[in-house]
């Protein structure tokens, strides 16, 4: 064939392996021009002036970016030419591989000009910037919610000193003798106080749960009004009021009480100083709220660069195996410029094998790559994935991770919670652990059972990532085990 094939044909393939490399090499130098020219404030560009530094900027982008597409093209070249020596195409796949890489990078971020995308990147980046409130508004959620668990736990503790007291023992050292005498009316006075207490805890924990509600996306006007309720619960004189009631009560357990009827006394109670120390310093604690962020400016060529990089190598590692970050909004709304640089970097090495193949011998290549799991980590996997099935559940097309709180074996929350934490998981805003028959009865029972008898969980929502790490992790473990079975049986 390659005696008979048509020149024009030659000269056709010759043209369209020249443009599709033009395309890439003005992508990879319009991407890099917006990097170097970063250097045009350094010192050694400033000596030069202003417009001689804008054009050495230029030409070293040019440079780099005409060096990267050589070795694209002359890489794959090496590596498609059967009459190469096999180690030196063996050794020009993965550069060429690397240079394509590189290039595509850049070039995405050319595409996403050229296509006008700019838009979705700049949403996206007000979204990140909104997700910089989420964590101080949920950490103020939990300090209030922890108010309220302690004034509550408080409150409990008083009424089981009530009835302490009954048989005249509330109080360390001594017991008294049983009756209505003055720590009886004390402990009462104490009781009703410490219940009060929890309702104004519980009022302000409700208004805590209303101001964090933020909308879902960047809304200026909404966010600001959740964080303007949230500073007012934050400055709530009912707190500084709580702080004075249990200051007072702590001062009176240290020193002694005074009754109408018989006067002074003292009631030494450790139990009830520690609680009410640990309130104190629950309350006193600082509450740093955020303020509005200011929104993205207009998205440019070094934005669009950082995002096609951060996505392409997110990308690559998550199907290497490997624990990598990758934002799926930012690559959803960019997907066409990658498609497009994928395209023509595809096409690039497509032409390129076409063209050795009309020279004899030559053959296409092909290196598929699966997940691979470390030997070492075999039995981490395992353990972390039967967990998964024991507390992952599915619902409306969104995968929830039940972690639970009060297990009969405390080492499985924090094997649950070191998961959540690992594969960056979200909770719920609610202000804390819940109930799960009161959020799904149908499981509770099923969820219960499978999280050692718990019945309070903090429910997390799986990322896309973390689902899919799951679903390739199991798939690689059900290989290696069966590569170990299949040795393991005696040939025949």
């Amino acid at each position: 064939m390659s005696d008979a094939k048509p020149d024009n044909f030659a000269k056709a393939l010759n043209i369209a392996w020249w443009t599709l490399n033009g395309l890439s090499l003005m992508g990879t130098f319009t991407g890099l021009v917006t990097i170097t020219l970063s250097l045009v404030d350094q010192p050694l560009f400033a000596r030069l002036g202003e417009t001689p530094s804008w054009a050495a900027a230029v030409a070293l982008a040019f440079a780099a970016a005409l060096v990267i597409q050589i070795f694209v093209g002359g890489f794959w070249s090496v590596a498609a030419s059967a009459d190469r020596p096999v180690m030196a195409r063996l050794l020009c796949l993965p550069s060429a591989a690397v240079a394509s890489l590189v290039s595509g990078i850049f070039a995405a971020a050319f595409w996403s000009f050229t296509l006008g995308l700019t838009d979705g990147l700049e949403d996206i980046e007000n979204d990140r910037r909104f997700l910089g409130i989420l964590k101080p508004i949920d950490a103020f959620g939990e300090r209030m919610n922890d108010v309220l668990l302690t004034m509550d736990a408080l409150s409990e503790l008083m009424r089981d000193k009530q009835a302490e007291e009954v048989r005249g023992v509330s109080c360390d050292g001594p017991p008294s003798g049983p009756g209505e005498g003055p720590r009886w009316r004390m402990r009462v006075r104490l009781t009703d106080e410490a219940a009060s207490q929890a309702q104004t805890a519980r009022a302000l924990y409700d208004d805590a749960y209303d101001a964090i509600q933020l909308p879902k996306s960047v809304d200026d006007a909404a966010m600001a009004a959740a964080l303007n309720k949230a500073r007012q619960v934050a400055r709530d004189t009912r707190i500084s009021s709580m702080q004075r009631w249990i200051e007072r009560t702590a001062n009176d357990f240290r020193s002694d009480f005074s009754d109408p009827d018989s006067g002074t006394f003292v009631c030494r109670d450790a139990e009830a100083v520690a609680k009410l120390d640990a309130a104190a310093a629950l309350l006193s604690a600082g509450i740093d709220l955020p303020t509005l962020p200011p929104r993205a400016a207009e998205v440019g060529f070094a934005e669009s660069v950082s995002n096609s990089a951060g996505q392409v190598w997110g990308a690559l590692g998550r199907f290497a195996g490997l624990e990598v970050d990758r934002d799926d909004e930012a690559l959803d709304a960019t997907l066409p410029a990658f498609y497009a640089a994928g395209l023509v970097e595809s096409a690039i090495i497509l032409l390129t094998f076409l063209r050795a193949y009309l020279f004899p011998g030559q053959r296409m290549l092909s290196s598929p790559r699966t997940m691979r799991i470390p030997p070492e980590d075999y039995s981490m996997v395992e353990e972390e994935l039967a967990l998964w099935n024991r507390l992952a559940r599915d619902g409306s097309g969104v995968m929830w991770f039940h972690v639970p709180e009060n297990p009969q074996d405390p080492s499985l929350r924090d094997r649950a919670y070191q998961i959540a934490y690992r594969r960056r998981m979200t909770p719920l805003s609610v202000g804390g652990p819940i109930d799960i028959s009161q959020v799904a009865p149908h499981t509770a029972q099923a969820l219960s059972n499978a999280a050692d008898g718990a019945s309070l969980f903090t429910i997390y929502r799986v990322p896309k990532r973390a689902a899919t790490w799951r679903r390739e992790a199991a798939a690689a473990l059900e290989q290696i085990v069966a590569r170990t079975v299949s040795k393991e049986q005696p040939a025949t």
